[in-house]
């Protein structure tokens, strides 16, 4: 078999280091969500941001569902817990159930999106994104 070389050009082809990453492209979809909204945002707009093609995200995501759910995981991830917890088991829930709380309202996910993509829910795909 006969490889034609690209005139003195190194040939395209797979780059030798990682271009990509899961956690990358994360940040990348939540750029897109802030700078222009959820109704605009897609996987090719998150490919844009990082300079690649589409079909470069779906080794880390299957779809677009799947990397909404990171995105919030992601948010949720960021809730401050602490390990050292004093006071009893309903004050800890509370604190919890309110540090989420401000984690949510400091993103510019739509809050409904981000509980349908909960973890844990992160199979049920909501009919707006199919």
């Amino acid at each position: 078999m006969t490889f034609l070389v690209n005139q003195g050009k190194e040939a395209m082809g797979r780059p030798r280091t990682t271009m990509i990453t899961r956690n990358m492209a994360t940040d990348a979809a939540l750029a897109v969500i802030d700078a222009e909204g959820l109704e605009n945002f897609s996987l090719n707009s998150v490919a844009r941001v990082m300079n690649v093609k589409a079909p470069s995200l779906h080794y880390y995501f299957s779809d677009k569902a799947e990397l909404l759910a990171e995105v919030a995981r992601t948010i949720l991830a960021e809730t401050p817990f602490h390990d050292e917890l004093s006071g009893d088991w309903e004050e800890w829930t509370i604190d919890l159930c309110i540090a989420t709380r401000r984690a949510l309202l400091a993103t510019p996910m739509p809050h409904h999106l981000s509980c349908s993509f909960f973890p844990g829910t992160c199979c049920s795909t909501p009919t707006s994104i199919r």
